[in-house]
């Protein structure tokens, strides 16, 4: 009896336990149920919180920019008309050519609506006190977003996205509501769940039920809903019964915007016996992880995509028509906005080394292989390791049939995106580029027509110039000629002087149409002036070292003269030039060498002076280093972007340094850096010549100097001047021997004892041979004096051409005729 009732209070004890713990697993799966609806309709709402999110961010980012672009020309005191220029501008190539859904920015400035598309504003409307105008001025420089109202213009309803800038201006862009509720068409809701969302009014934003783009719930059960949720507190959940008597679980949230929003879960498991519960509670627990950790997947990639997205966004705008996030380190690349045939062609192989490969198939045949090495893997390392940013190009494309010029932008920010990720975007610019190329050609044109009639009229002037100075001379030679044999007091003797007078007032003249015509022309006159070049180039660098404090600038001299002579100005513009250019061209942690290098010459009284400018920058294509002398030329397929400039510099430069008569070279590879070498010759100053000058006696008088037994020979073409200037030589001793053209001169000088002459006087226009094609034979003759006997050009040619083409040709003097006897005699006694 005792272990009988045992036994009954064993299982009644059993059964009590075992109701206890069916009562508990059967409370534990409906709280299980209640917790999984919760969490549903929790994941629901902030999933489509983040779409919501994702819409708004792109309109976001055109209010941004536009307000940011207008606020800058606020302040740069640009006027209404201005602005709305270019508010068109932007709406056109910008807010109307994106993704977006038809849109447009504008605005309200000193009171007045300035908009951005092509409709007029009703004047009377009180814009000042529009919701959207009023809720920006309090959000004080956020953007603010309105309720839900019928736009005037379209008569469609939206929401405008506003905000505030210098106080009282305010910049807004609409929203249709239209585009957000195309938009939540598009997802599918899992059966019995729903999500709204309402403004500050209680207007319905967009909602999304699980009958997908038909549903079957009217106003009343969304007023109702709107009723329930508005007094809850945010950011928690409640139940609730439609029409229909079906009990939900709805979730309230709310945003930064000041909208509502609500997503709901029936009950309708809950429905269940507690038996079926219980037998089918695994199933359920395993199907609510799974939906959880669905829900959660999904969520975190939408979160994750949101972000990257927005970043985007922000870093490269909506201009570009493909769009890819390469990561260089994994060799990958994500197709953020593909074009339609490389995301053909690309398969299944998501490689950036294969996108390169598809990508090269479209471009031009001549750009090909320069395209696939400055983005070849290798090179985008490189250039990011440089922190060369915003590296690109324009290049032609095939489209269908046909090539197109887009630009191609490397970029990347440690900032905004992950180590070793980059983003390569392309815009279509091909009306653009063939406008800029038109232009360029109409210039080049231009150019060349005016370098034709440049060129006439120079030589014109230089024949001109030549054959009024050869009568010239005589005139003026046979005057003094004449005095020196007359009686100094005589009636003959003051005629003489007039005629000599009158040939150099003619003489003049003639000077100073040459001068206006040189001024005319554009050409460039060199000041000659004592300056200390260390002192001058130290001072040009400093300022840039101060400007540029996160590169490295090297100076190095090596000199042995640094007292100089020579146009300080000119030669600041060349270094400015090139020294700007190799900082322009570097990274931001670039290496800039400047060498200032004395080379050795023959010459007392000046010495040749390099200035070598190395950079370790972007380099330059073999293809623009043959151009790059050119007007308006500029590397323009795969440099570093956003440097902008017109193509003169490097011809200023050049023509400065051949009007110095020096000489520039260029070395240049891409990705390695750029090296110039400017070579000019400087005159020695003062303090410099000073001991090579006390050996030469300063001649006051033409008599004082004395040619005995010196051996002088002439080389002239027209007799007159060979007798002019034979006997003037011969008065002072020296022996002449005469040559009647180049050919005849190079023919007597291989001929003659070695130094025999002790100087050649040159003309430089004769018949057979010229003077500087003479000196150029004489000077490459296989023996010594041929290099050292002093070549003295005696010319009509006054021109600074004629000059530099002499000492270019190895003379080492220049006197113009007519022929200033005292000058000459000067030059000769310095020679010899």
């Amino acid at each position: 009896m005792k272990k009988q009732k045992t036994i009954v209070f064993a299982n009644v004890l059993f059964i009590i336990i075992l109701l206890i713990v069916a009562i508990y697993v059967v409370w534990s799966a409906v709280q299980v149920s209640i917790n999984k609806s919760e969490s549903i309709s929790r994941q629901i709402a902030e999933n489509y919180k983040l779409k919501d999110d994702k819409i708004f961010t792109e309109y976001n980012v055109v209010l941004e920019i536009g307000s940011y672009k207008i606020q800058s020309m606020r302040e740069e005191g640009k006027s209404i008309d201005d602005i709305h220029e270019w508010m068109k501008m932007f709406t056109n190539d910008v807010v109307s050519s994106n993704n977006l859904f038809y849109t447009d920015l504008y605005g309200v400035f000193d009171g007045v609506i300035v908009n951005g598309a092509e409709w007029n504003p009703d004047w009377n409307v009180p814009w000042t006190e529009r919701q959207w105008y009023i809720g920006a001025v309090n959000s004080k420089g956020k953007v603010y977003y309105s309720d839900i109202y019928t736009d005037i213009k379209t008569g469609e309803e939206v929401i405008t996205l506003s905000k505030l800038i210098n106080d009282t201006d305010v910049v807004c862009v609409d929203v249709s509501l239209k585009s957000i509720r195309e938009l939540l068409k598009k997802d599918i809701l899992n059966d019995g769940n729903i999500y709204v969302s309402f403004d500050r009014n209680g207007k319905m934003i967009g909602h999304k039920c699980w009958e997908g783009s038909s549903c079957n719930h009217d106003e009343n059960y969304f007023s109702k809903l709107l009723e329930e949720a508005r007094y809850r507190e945010k950011d928690t959940t409640f139940r609730y019964k439609d029409f229909n008597d079906v009990e939900q679980l709805c979730y309230v949230s709310s945003t930064d915007t000041g909208w509502l929003s609500v997503a709901s879960v029936t009950y309708r498991s809950m429905e269940l016996s507690v038996m079926g519960v219980i037998r089918n509670s695994v199933i359920l627990i395993a199907i609510y992880c799974s939906i959880l950790g669905i829900f959660m997947w999904r969520n975190y990639k939408s979160q994750t995509e949101a972000r990257n997205t927005q970043k985007i966004l922000y870093f490269v705008g909506n201009t570009y028509y493909a769009i890819y996030l390469i990561n260089v380190k994994n060799d990958t690349c994500s197709m953020i906005k593909p074009s339609s045939d490389v995301l053909n062609d690309m398969g299944y192989d998501k490689t950036y080394t294969k996108l390169i490969s598809v990508l090269s198939k479209y471009v031009e045949p001549e750009a090909k292989d320069e395209f696939c090495q400055s983005f070849g893997i290798e090179n985008v390392r490189k250039l990011m390791d440089n922190k060369i940013k915003n590296f690109g190009g324009d290049f032609k494309r095939k489209f269908s049939d046909e090539y197109k010029w887009v630009n191609i932008q490397l970029l990347f920010d440690d900032n905004e995106l992950h180590k070793n990720q980059a983003i390569l975007a392309f815009k279509l610019i091909d009306k653009e580029k063939l406008k800029e190329i038109e232009q360029k050609k109409l210039l080049e044109e231009s150019l060349v027509a005016a370098q034709t009639s440049s060129k006439a009229k120079n030589d014109f002037l230089s024949n001109m110039s030549h054959d009024m100075r050869t009568p010239l001379n005589a005139i003026i030679g046979l005057s003094e000629l004449a005095e020196m044999k007359v009686e100094k007091n005589s009636e003959v003797c003051e005629y003489l002087k007039k005629i000599n007078f009158s040939s150099k007032h003619l003489l003049a003249l003639i000077n100073d149409i040459l001068d206006m015509a040189k001024i005319e022309q554009g050409k460039i006159e060199l000041k000659e002036e004592n300056f200390d070049i260390i002192n001058l180039v130290s001072d040009i660098v400093s300022v840039f070292r101060k400007q540029n404090d996160n590169k490295t600038i090297n100076l190095i001299f090596d000199l042995e003269n640094k007292e100089l002579k020579g146009d300080t100005l000119r030669i600041s513009q060349i270094l400015n030039n090139l020294i700007s250019n190799a900082i322009k061209f570097s990274s931001d942690d670039g290496v800039i060498d400047i060498s200032v290098i004395q080379s050795s010459s023959n010459y007392r009284e000046y010495g040749v002076y390099q200035f070598i400018i190395k950079d370790n920058g972007i380099g330059m294509s073999e293809e623009f280093l043959k151009r790059i002398f050119m007007p308006f030329e500029r590397e323009e397929r795969f440099v570093s972007g956003y440097i902008s400039g017109t193509g003169l510099g490097m011809p200023i430069v050049k023509n400065i340094v051949n009007v110095m008569n020096g000489k520039i070279d260029v070395k240049s590879k891409i990705g390695e850096g750029t090296e110039f070498t400017i070579t000019i010759p400087l005159h020695f100053g003062e303090n410099e010549n000073k001991n090579d000058n006390e050996n030469v006696k300063e001649i006051n008088d033409i008599k004082s100097f004395d040619l005995t037994d010196k051996n002088i020979l002439l080389v002239e073409d027209n007799e007159i001047n060979m007798e002019i200037t034979t006997e003037l030589l011969e008065m002072y001793g020296a022996n002449v021997c005469k040559a009647w053209n180049g050919q005849e001169a190079v023919e007597i000088f291989e001929n003659s004892d070695y130094e025999y002459f002790d100087a050649i006087l040159m003309d430089m226009q004769m018949p057979v041979l010229d003077g500087c094609g003479a000196t150029e034979k004489i000077r490459a003759l296989d023996r010594e004096d041929a290099t050292n006997v002093p070549i003295i050009a005696v010319t009509a040619n006054a021109f600074s051409d004629d000059i530099a083409k002499s000492m270019k040709a190895g003379m080492n003097a220049h006197v113009p005729k007519p022929i200033d006897f005292n000058v000459l005699m000067k030059i000769l006694e310095q020679y010899i």
